[in-house]
C-alpha cells in the first residue's frame, strides 16, 4: 500500500513540475525580415491564470535603443485569445535591426518569452506591401468588412488586379475560417482600380465569439501569367504590367461585445426526436396497456414544455440583441439559452432510453409468459 501511495505522489509531483516548466507566456513576431512600410505583428499568449490581465507596455526599439513606439497593453484573457501590437515601419529607411518587448511588472510574466527581434532590409522587384488596413466593428452575426491597399514595395504605387486570400486563426494557431466569396464562391478577392481590396463575410458561424480577438492572415500575389490576362497586375501610376509580386500581412481581427446571430431551436431535429418518442409510446400502448400509455403521454408533454423553454431562451437572446441591450445582458441570455439547451438534450436522451428500456422489458416479460405457458402445458 505504501509503495502505491509513493508512486501516486511521485506522479503528482511530476505532473506539477512539468506544468510549471511547460506553462509560460510567449510573445513573438510573425517573421524576422521586413521591408520599409510593412506592418509587423507582435502577438502574445499565456497558459497560467497569473499571467492574465497583466498591465504593461508594448515597446518597439531600434538597435541603438531609440523608442519607435510605446503603447500601453493588457494581457487580458490571454489563455483563450492572443493580445497584439503592430507598428508600421518607416518608408525609405533600410538596413537596421530592432526589437519589440511586452514590458510588465506582473510577476507571472517573469522569465517568460516577452521579446523578439526584427530586421529591416530593402525590398526587391518581386515584393509588394499591404498597407492602410482597416475594418468595421463587427459582432457575431454582423457583416465583417476588411479593406487594405496593395502597393509596389519599391515605388509604393498602387497595384491593380492583385489576387488576395484571407485566413483566420484562433489562439492555438488553428485555422477556423478560410475566406470564400459568398456570391462567387472564389477564395480570392482582387484589388480594384485604386489598388484597394475588400473582404466581406457575415459572421453567422457558431465558432465566432463576441469580444474576442483573432489573428487574420492575408496573402496577395501577381502571378504574371502571359497566357492569362486575368493574372497580370498593373501599376496604377504608370499603367504598365507590374510583373510577379508577392506579399503577406498578419493583423488582429477584433470582434466586439454583442451577438446578432439568430438563436432558435432546430425544430426539424426536435420534431424527429419527438416523433420517434411518440411512435415508441404507441408501441408501448400495444404492449404495456393503457396505464403505461397515459404515463408516457404525460412524459411527452413535459418534454414538449422543455423544448418550448429552449425556444424561449433563443428568442430571449435575439430580443436582447434587437433592443441593443448591454453586453452583460446579452451574455446572461446566452448562458441561459445554452443551459436550457443542454438540459433539454440530456432530458430527451434519458427519456428515449427509458422508453426503449420499458419496451424491451415488456418484450422480455411477454416472452417469459409464453415460455411459462408452454411449461404449464
Amino acid at each position: 500500500m505504501k509503495k502505491w501511495l509513493l508512486l501516486l505522489y511521485s506522479l503528482l509531483l511530476c505532473c506539477l513540475f512539468s506544468s510549471l516548466v511547460v506553462a509560460a507566456g510567449t510573445c513573438a513576431l510573425d517573421k524576422y525580415d521586413y521591408h520599409p512600410s510593412e506592418t509587423p505583428l507582435f502577438s502574445c499568449s499565456c497558459t497560467l491564470p497569473g499571467e492574465e490581465n497583466a498591465a504593461g507596455y508594448m515597446v518597439w526599439r531600434n538597435s541603438t535603443g531609440d523608442v519607435l513606439q510605446n503603447i500601453s497593453a493588457d494581457s487580458g484573457a490571454c489563455r483563450t485569445q492572443e493580445f497584439f501590437s503592430q507598428y508600421t515601419l518607416s518608408g525609405g529607411i533600410t538596413n537596421y535591426t530592432g526589437n519589440v518587448t511586452f514590458e510588465t511588472a506582473v510577476i507571472g510574466w517573469v522569465g517568460d518569452t516577452v521579446s523578439d527581434d526584427f530586421n529591416v532590409t530593402g525590398a526587391s522587384a518581386v515584393d509588394c506591401v499591404i498597407t492602410d488596413i482597416g475594418a468595421n466593428e463587427p459582432v457575431p452575426g454582423d457583416l465583417a468588412v476588411i479593406r487594405f491597399h496593395v502597393r509596389d514595395a519599391i515605388t509604393m504605387n498602387n497595384l491593380l488586379n492583385v489576387q488576395c486570400s484571407m485566413s483566420v486563426y484562433n489562439v492555438l494557431g488553428e485555422p477556423i475560417y478560410v475566406h470564400q466569396d459568398e456570391i462567387t464562391g472564389d477564395h480570392f478577392e482582387t484589388t480594384s482600380t485604386t489598388g484597394e481590396v475588400y473582404f466581406h463575410h457575415t459572421l453567422s458561424e457558431r465558432f465566432w465569439v463576441s469580444n474576442q480577438t483573432y489573428e487574420a492572415e492575408f496573402h496577395c500575389a501577381c502571378f504574371n501569367n502571359v497566357n492569362d490576362s486575368d493574372t497580370i497586375c498593373y501599376d496604377e501610376t504608370t499603367g504598365t504590367p507590374a510583373g510577379y509580386n508577392v506579399c503577406t500581412l498578419k493583423s488582429p481581427l477584433q470582434l466586439y461585445p454583442g451577438d446578432n446571430r439568430e438563436y432558435g431551436t432546430s425544430w426539424g431535429l426536435a420534431i424527429l426526436v419527438i416523433g420517434a418518442l411518440f411512435f415508441l409510446i404507441l408501441l408501448s400502448k400495444i404492449i404495456n396497456g393503457d396505464e403505461w400509455f397515459h404515463k408516457s403521454v404525460k412524459l411527452l408533454i413535459v418534454l414538449l414544455s422543455v423544448w418550448v423553454l429552449v425556444t424561449a431562451g433563443g428568442l430571449g437572446v435575439s430580443f436582447a440583441n434587437s433592443i441593443g441591450a448591454s453586453a452583460a445582458t446579452v451574455a446572461t441570455a446566452q448562458v441561459f439559452y445554452k443551459i436550457v439547451t443542454v438540459f433539454a438534450a440530456f432530458f430527451t436522451f434519458l427519456l428515449l432510453l427509458y422508453f426503449i428500456y420499458e419496451i424491451l422489458m415488456a418484450f422480455r416479460i411477454e416472452k417469459q409468459k409464453k415460455k411459462d405457458d408452454l411449461i404449464g402445458k
